[in-house]
């Protein structure tokens, strides 16, 4: 929320309210840049519209996170509740840059998932998170991607 509020000129709710507008047709881009165009202060700085997105990438995927049918069903275990540990991962790693060096908001969110015992294996949350929800692919090369796809599709300037 603060980082948000350093470049927007709207309150960081209402922005993330109002990002399902530029959601609901990605293939329209102009809707994305109109959007932007509205909330921040400096919309033709692109460091501070991919800053931006960003965050507004992790209030997504943290409500994604919060979807309750992945919650309602008694096992952890479950596609749902896995799928929903998938998009609270995808969150922390948006997360990641703007995070003090060192910091894992990981451990801390494992520590709460170890809390519950899924049925059927009796394995604890965070395993069921190391076993279905955390991939192979390391953040970084994730990142890395993110950056040839923004270069490819000509988001960015420069």
């Amino acid at each position: 929320m603060r980082e948000f509020e350093k470049i927007s000129k709207v309150n960081p709710w209402e922005a993330r309210n109002g990002y399902v507008q530029a959601l609901v047709a990605p293939e329209d881009e102009t809707r994305l840049v109109n959007f932007l165009k509205t909330i921040l202060n400096h919309p033709e700085n692109a460091e501070e519209s991919a800053k931006a997105v960003r965050l507004l990438e992790i209030q997504k995927f943290c409500l994604f996170s919060f979807t309750s049918c992945g919650w309602f069903f008694n096992d952890i275990e479950g596609l749902e509740p896995v799928q929903n540990m998938r998009y609270a991962l995808r969150a922390m790693e948006l997360m990641q840059p703007f995070l003090p060096f060192g910091h894992s908001i990981e451990n801390r969110f494992m520590s709460i998932l170890a809390r519950a015992t899924s049925n059927e294996h009796k394995w604890n949350g965070a395993e069921v998170y190391t076993r279905y929800a955390k991939d192979e692919v390391p953040v970084t090369v994730k990142l890395m991607a993110e950056r040839a796809a923004i270069f490819h599709l000509g988001l960015e300037e420069g």
